[in-house]
């Protein structure tokens, strides 16, 4: 018997014994719905209540991610109201798209860290995905809208922060052990580890964290020619670790290490020649930092540096090998103190940031940029119902000068159930080093690109009105959005030199994006909750009057849960509708594919009070996009049947 059917085999046996762990139990009475207070760090760099909070955000909890067989932070926040997935061409890849922006407007945080953002550095890169380990997140809080005003460069669409579990004053931790295949049982096996520990070393003093995660899937051939793969294997192991001193009730110092080591593989072809792609990637994050009370300030101060380590290899059946590597770093340090004047929460902050690429395309094989920022915030409540947020901050970057970024923000509380919000900011997008150093010359491809000492930030003004409801059962929001982007930067053709053609990143393109958000949280029956998203989008290329491609027009994200907390069984059901996009066909016209719908469910029973079991289905109607047209530059893995093993202490 081959290794695919037995993994196959294995695993049906295994999902035939779930099904009767999940058939005992015995029913009870209803209970008493309990509804904690939820806060949020994200939107003001201060902790905040949510629904004091400024902004459309939206919090994932780690109850929620167990949901879902999840390798990375796509798969977790793809469903929400404002989130979209573009193709990245490669091996299935895809990117986060907020409200019908590129994933290079997206800034990423680890705990308020930014990482070494790749997009647009390294190509067909979706690097920022997979830097932490899954078990290690607590949360996972997304401010969507330009958030320049806090955090610079990058937050034109928002900012998704990842953050990692405390360390608790007893020791708490959990092992988790699964797998799925395919339900074709051609490639795709999935094989994952995963393990966190957290508690005090010395009591009141010291305490430290440790997560790790193994990741294996491997490739999918593509159904119409098994010599190349539709989905790309990779094999991730991330480790993550967090020493903590607190000196005294006022003061905590930080001590924190993350490393993901990624290793993927795809068979494909270029100009009829088949070769075999391969990618190492190395991700590093270590920081130190400091937080704590002085008087009536409450400050922390944090460096830390980030990088990413990307050789990627094609390997041709002539013989032929190309190596490409690259390493981007990030070295920071950043600080804030806030205090409160009267009613007013003033929050005054700064960041040294330096950029480095090293990369044979650099003239002097690498090259530098450095980034420093002052930052000004107050939280102002009046009458006690109107709450402002007010912000501005001044960049200042090496190549391209200074820039500054307002944020206005205002929160009505017409009742205590009902909020209105009504908001305005700039925001920009640094150019990168290769797009605005005159040193980068790529010439490795089939073309050449020329970096641009005069090209200029993106910039934007984003515009942003909402009412939310609260309630014990109900929570409701409703928000209309309306982002103007100017100076989008792209790799404009200047000449030729016989087939090949020259680029130069230059300022050309203005675009604007806008829409309605629409997301629903009910609790029903005490036992079951639902919740959904609904997202229309309006995304337009202004420069050339033309909709911008992949930025579905309407998008339905909802799951259904169910938890029999009485006999330790729960399910969650979820659906994503994608509908309305358009793609470049092979004439250069733009043409719209087939709407698709996603359907999966997880089932789990905990047993023995510290062990839980799962297992689900993913993309349960075995949709391919391939099937319906080829304009689609991703693909959706197919039917996919998986089941873990939880235990916790």
């Amino acid at each position: 018997m081959g290794r695919s059917k037995m993994i196959i085999t294995g695993f049906k046996y295994v999902l035939y014994l779930l099904a009767l762990i999940f058939a005992t139990g015995s029913p009870a009475g209803a209970k008493e719905i309990v509804k904690l207070e939820k806060t949020v760090v994200t939107a003001t760099k201060t902790e905040v209540s949510l629904k004091d909070a400024p902004g459309a955000i939206i919090i994932i909890t780690a109850k929620e991610i167990e949901a879902i067989p999840a390798s990375g932070i796509l798969e977790i926040i793809r469903e929400k109201a404002g989130i979209f997935l573009s193709g990245r061409t490669v091996g299935g890849r895809k990117t986060i798209s907020i409200r019908g922006l590129e994933n290079r407007h997206s800034l990423i945080l680890i705990d308020g860290r930014r990482i070494a953002a790749s997009d647009a550095v390294m190509g067909h890169s979706d690097f920022e995905n997979s830097w932490v380990p899954i078990e290690s997140i607590e949360r996972i809080e997304i401010v969507k809208g330009p958030l320049s005003a806090l955090y610079g460069s990058e937050a034109i669409g928002g900012v998704i922060n990842i953050i990692t579990r405390p360390i608790t004053e007893k020791w708490t931790g959990g092992v988790k052990i699964g797998g799925g295949f395919l339900d074709s049982g051609d490639g795709g096996e999935s094989g994952n580890y995963g393990l966190f520990a957290g508690g005090p070393l010395l009591k009141d003093r010291f305490g430290l964290s440790l997560s790790a995660n193994y990741i294996r899937d491997e490739d999918i051939p593509d159904k119409d020619d098994d010599t190349i793969s539709e989905i790309e294997g990779k094999e991730i192991f991330s480790f993550g670790s967090a020493l903590v001193f607190t000196p005294s009730q006022d003061h905590e110092v930080k001590a924190s290490y993350n490393f993901a080591h990624e290793d993927r593989w795809r068979d494909a072809s270029r100009r009829g020649n088949l070769y075999e792609g391969l990618y190492d990637l190395d991700r590093y994050m270590a920081g130190l930092g400091w937080k704590g009370t002085i008087g009536p300030t409450i400050s922390n101060v944090k460096a830390y540096q980030s990088k990413i380590d990307k050789v990627s290899t094609n390997k041709y059946e002539n013989g032929n090998k190309t190596n490409t590597p690259e390493k981007l770093t990030n070295d920071v340090i950043d600080a804030q103190t806030s205090f409160s004047v009267m009613k007013n929460l003033v929050t005054l902050g700064g960041e040294f940031r330096e950029e480095t690429l090293e990369a044979e395309s650099m003239a002097d094989d690498e090259d530098d940029a450095t980034h420093s920022a002052l930052f000004f915030q107050d939280e102002l409540e009046l009458f006690n119902r109107l709450l402002l947020t007010i912000g501005l901050r001044w960049d200042d970057h090496e190549f391209f000068g200074s820039q500054t970024s307002p944020r206005i923000y205002a929160l009505y509380r017409f009742t205590e159930k009902i909020n209105f919000k009504a908001g305005f900011g700039q925001a920009f997008n640094a150019p990168t080093i290769k797009q605005v150093s005159k040193n980068y010359h790529a010439a490795t491809g089939p073309h050449e690109f020329f970096g641009n000492s005069d090209v200029e930030p993106e910039k934007s003004n984003n515009y942003e009105v909402g009412v939310n409801y609260f309630s014990d059962v109900i929570d409701a929001k409703i928000y209309y959005f309306h982002n103007e982007i100017d100076d989008l930067i792209v790799w404009d053709q200047f000449g030729s030199q016989g087939r090949t053609k020259l680029f130069k990143a230059e300022n050309i393109d203005s675009a604007r994006t806008r829409g309605v958000e629409t997301e629903f949280e009910a609790t029903l029956f005490s036992d079951f909750a639902l919740s959904a998203g609904y997202t229309y989008l309006d995304a337009k290329d202004t420069e050339n009057d033309e909709r911008l491609t992949g930025k579905p027009r309407h998008t339905v994200g909802a799951n259904l849960k169910y938890n029999w907390d009485e006999v330790g069984f729960s399910g969650c059901l979820r659906y994503q509708y994608i509908s309305d996009q358009v793609f470049e066909n092979d004439n250069d016209e733009l043409e719209s594919p087939p709407d698709y719908s996603l359907w999966h469910i997880s089932l789990e029973k905990k047993f023995l009070k510290k062990y839980a079991i799962q297992f689900g289905v993913e993309n349960i109607g075995d949709v391919r996009l391939a099937d319906d047209s080829d304009l689609y530059p991703y693909e959706e893995r197919g039917r996919f049947f998986y089941a873990n093993l939880r235990a916790s202490f």
